[in-house]
């Protein structure tokens, strides 16, 4: 098992085919301290974990080819101890439910501010120290 994150050390991999939320992103997540890398897209993002275990995945629900669900279903069989919050500007109580019952941490409906996203980060980090 690996071992817990400090709050500063925490590793999370953003998800987006959005090349400019990749960056806001990684630039907030970067000035809070935590370790960040990114992928615009689900295949890109399962190549960055087979080699580089993350704690958190923060990713896009709705992008081409597959989506951010297919990501938490991949994470789920493949590295159970990932938590994913899933984010999207497209909100549907059907796919919040769904992501929750695939394995998702969170759910989070764009434009969301810093706070709302730092409280979802919070709570993964909370759950993985537990």
């Amino acid at each position: 098992m690996a071992p817990k994150p400090s709050p500063g050390k925490m590793r999370i991999l953003i998800v987006d085919d959005s090349a400019e939320t990749l960056e806001i992103l990684r630039r907030q997540l970067s000035a809070a301290g935590y370790v960040t890398s990114v992928a615009p897209g689900v295949a890109e993002a399962i190549g960055v974990l087979e080699f580089n275990p993350v704690d958190l995945v923060i990713t896009d629900m709705k992008m081409p080819r597959l989506t951010g669900l297919d990501l938490v279903r991949y994470i789920r069989e493949n590295a159970p101890e990932t938590e994913v919050i899933i984010m999207t500007a497209f909100p549907c109580i059907d796919n919040a439910v769904q992501s929750v019952k695939d394995g998702a941490e969170d759910y989070l409906t764009k434009p969301f501010t810093g706070d709302e996203l730092f409280a979802a980060i919070e709570r993964v980090r909370e759950k993985i120290l537990l």
